[in-house]
């Protein structure tokens, strides 16, 4: 599933040390990213995955919560 796509990516990312899938429902999931580096950094690598024909934007983010809307 994309959602499954998206956790292994993101767990891939270089500075990215641990991901635990919190919540997911079809409409929205939210994902715990324990990470070393800059929140800035993180966020461009987030944003530039290949998700199957969809992309991220960012919606909101401060120093502990990104928010992101799928689109396609």
């Amino acid at each position: 599933s994309l959602y499954a796509s998206f956790k292994n990516q993101i767990a891939t990312l270089p500075a990215v040390r641990r991901v635990i899938a919190d919540h997911y429902t079809d409409q929205q999931s939210q994902v715990s990213v324990t990470y070393n580096g800059d929140l800035l950094e993180l966020i461009q690598q987030v944003v530039a995955l290949s998700l199957d024909g969809y992309r991220l934007e960012v919606l909101s983010y401060s120093s502990t919560r990104v928010s992101f809307k799928l689109v396609p």
